[in-house]
């Protein structure tokens, strides 16, 4: 999964490869990544109402979700989603 990241965003490439660098490469756990390195971004474009963001990575995690691929949707749902609703507090 994480080489779905930077496929879909460029624009996190060299962070994910520096992240993944010193733990297992890109077999590093997805839920990490999307913990570490996605969820980050997506908090960021909300803060800032990045509408052109907030769209790529809505349909990216809607594709995740619809997939059927059970660990795309836990991976989706704990690594992104449990922690966005944190921003309602």
């Amino acid at each position: 999964m994480n080489e779905a990241l930077p496929a879909a965003f460029p624009d996190v490439s060299a962070e994910l490869n520096e992240y993944v660098s010193w733990q297992d490469g890109m077999d590093t756990g997805a839920f990490l990544t999307f913990e570490d390195v996605f969820r980050p971004h997506v908090q960021k474009a909300i803060m800032d109402n990045d509408e052109a963001f907030l769209s790529r990575s809505s349909d990216f995690i809607e594709k995740l979700l619809v997939s059927g691929d059970e660990y795309a949707v836990n991976v989706v749902t704990v690594g992104i989603l449990e922690g966005l609703s944190e921003l309602r507090s």
